[in-house]
């Protein structure tokens, strides 16, 4: 039996953080420093991090559930609101000794100018009874494929990373270059432009057919290259897969629609290939969105149709 989006479940494990927005209308210089005087005209927050990529599946109708960590405090509260909203099971790690992650954004209105970024994090190792939570919930939910969505804030360890290791369950990771040494035997990493040309060097002299069986290295507006690792030598003779021309308005969040689709088309048993390029025109479709965007199900199906049927 063909296998549905709805029937998937997908775990995503990684950094949880809370995107703020404070939109305003800029009058006039301050008179105590020669800076701009923003009057607030909207305010509004979304998931980030590990939280957008969620956001990303939930879109698409598949289940998912979530590990992470987050602080106890009101932000806390709001993640758990809004993943309550996607319908995603959270089994967060509730910490006192840290806040949760927040990254609030200063828009200037009308000249969609990012005047200023306010971040508040503490980055911290999340605790060794992690990889007790991931076994159990393993075990509980049985995930059909897992997200690794790596910020680098202290969730992803290498306890972590060795503990999926050993699961029979394909692990797709969003890579930060930091952490390269944690994953060991994976399915698939992501790297964008940056990240792959910091990570090359490692991955070429550890033999990447050990690190992971793929690498799908995103370019932008110059597409993908998908290396398999398993039938060439690391970073050579990748297939390519082009992008048409688009209007960029927004990059963010690009990166978590091409995890979040590959992971979907990987549990649906599509090849790394076809799925690659299915994610191509999925994150060519959000960048010209303002903002962090997902892709909506009907647009989804009509690119997923294109390649399959």
């Amino acid at each position: 039996m063909k296998k549905k989006i709805e029937d998937l479940k997908i775990l995503v494990i990684g950094d949880l953080m809370l995107d703020k927005y404070i939109i305003g209308k800029i009058e006039r210089i301050s008179a105590e420093a020669p800076v701009p005087i923003v009057h607030i005209t909207k305010e509004y927050s979304t998931l980030g991090g590990c939280g957008n990529v969620i956001n990303n599946i939930a879109s698409l109708g598949a289940k998912t559930f979530c590990i992470s960590q987050h602080g106890i405090d009101d932000d806390g509260d709001e993640i758990d609101n809004k993943l309550i909203q996607l319908n995603c099971r959270s089994y967060c790690s509730k910490r006192i000794d840290i806040p949760t992650i927040s990254k609030t954004r200063v828009i200037a209105d009308g000249h969609d100018v990012q005047m200023l970024r306010i971040d508040k994090e503490i980055i911290s190792p999340s605790f060794n009874e992690m990889v007790n939570l991931i076994h159990e919930k393993v075990k509980k939910e049985n995930p059909d494929i897992i997200i690794v969505s790596d910020y680098a804030k202290g969730m992803i360890t290498k306890d972590v990373m060795s503990c999926l290791s050993r699961l029979d369950i394909k692990v797709i990771v969003d890579p930060k270059p930091s952490n390269i040494e944690y994953y060991k035997n994976v399915y698939m990493l992501t790297p964008n432009n940056k990240e792959y040309w910091e990570m090359i060097h490692y991955l070429h002299d550890a033999n990447a057919d050990k690190i992971c069986e793929y690498v799908l290295h995103t370019k932008g507006k110059d597409g993908m290259v998908l290396y398999d690792n398993k039938v060439t030598s690391p970073f050579m003779n990748g297939k390519e897969i082009k992008s048409k021309p688009v209007k960029v308005f927004n990059v963010t969040g690009a990166g978590d629609t091409v995890v979040s689709i590959m992971a979907i088309c990987t549990a649906l048993d599509i090849d790394p290939f076809t799925s690659a390029k299915i994610a191509n025109e999925c994150a060519a479709y959000v960048v010209t969105q303002p903002g962090t965007s997902v892709i909506s199900k009907d647009l989804f199906d009509e690119i997923y149709n294109k390649y399959i049927n």
